[in-house]
């Protein structure tokens, strides 16, 4: 862009010259001060705008490095070794959760979503964030291609408007623990999370019964197995009220969709 500053000035000669040029506009603003031309607007405009773009690019960016990175231990010498055991069974079920979770945020594919990103730095970023949004930062996408992420997240049908929903004859559509897909009509349905995930849960069930067969304390084996009929028919009150009886047991368990925070779109759904 360029711009003109008209001003007159007395020449060598005592005489006066006309000063009539075309001037880069970045020069414009500097010579302003000098010779008392008033630059346009579009140069602070075009400063502010440069500036705005550096600030979405930078937080556009994987940055690992605003987590810390801490081993995690913890003094065992207490517990017996059937709850030693319980602990590795506990782990196992959470990786179960932790997968759920990953397809609820992200979708079903994101093993080899993640296996195709070639870069360390933000393949771990990816892993720490559940996806290409960051969620320290307003889940802005920090992945070339990734695009908004769903206010939704995976729990309703990419194609699904706000209105569609609300218009929707839909028996507890606004269900904590169930998905909104299309059948084959492309009409909306629900399908419970235990429906969806029969056998990962299964899995995961079968793991809180084992630990329930290890417990010393009543209260937490009661509280397991209530857990574990929770999780495949998502019934979760009466274990939910058992886990508040459990008072003196050195180990404790939450597991199961919690939190609805994942679903920005109606804040119905809880997640994993």
């Amino acid at each position: 862009m360029t711009s003109v500053c008209d001003n007159r000035r007395p020449d060598k000669s005592g005489g006066d010259a006309k000063v009539n040029k075309l001037i880069p506009l970045s020069l414009v603003c500097t010579l302003s001060a000098v010779v008392g031309c008033e630059g346009p607007a579009e140069p602070s405009a075009s400063v502010e705008v440069k500036e705005a773009q550096e600030v979405v690019q930078d937080t556009n960016q994987p940055r690992p490095d605003v987590y810390a990175e801490f081993s995690l231990d913890a003094d065992l010498s207490a517990l017996s070794d059937g709850q030693r055991q319980m602990l590795v069974l506990f782990i196992e079920a959470s990786q179960i959760m932790d997968d759920l979770f990953w397809r609820q945020a992200y979708g079903d594919d994101y093993p080899g979503w993640l296996a195709s990103i070639g870069v360390d730095e933000t393949r771990r970023f990816a892993e720490l964030n559940y996806g290409p949004w960051d969620r320290l930062d307003d889940e802005a996408p920090f992945m070339e291609g990734a695009g908004e992420k769903p206010l939704g997240a995976r729990f309703y049908p990419a194609d699904m408007t706000k209105e569609e929903f609300e218009a929707a004859d839909l028996e507890g559509k606004a269900d904590l623990y169930s998905f909104v897909r299309r059948n084959e009509q492309g009409e909306l349905t629900l399908v419970p999370y235990h429906v969806e995930y029969a056998q990962e849960l299964a899995r995961a069930a079968d793991l809180l019964r084992q630990a329930a067969d290890l417990a010393e304390h009543e209260g937490f084996a009661n509280y397991l197995r209530l857990r574990a009929d929770a999780l495949v028919t998502d019934d979760f009150q009466e274990s939910d009220f058992a886990w508040m009886d459990v008072k003196s047991n050195p180990i404790e368990l939450v597991i199961g969709p919690i939190e609805t925070y994942e679903d920005r779109l109606f804040g119905y759904r809880s997640a994993y």
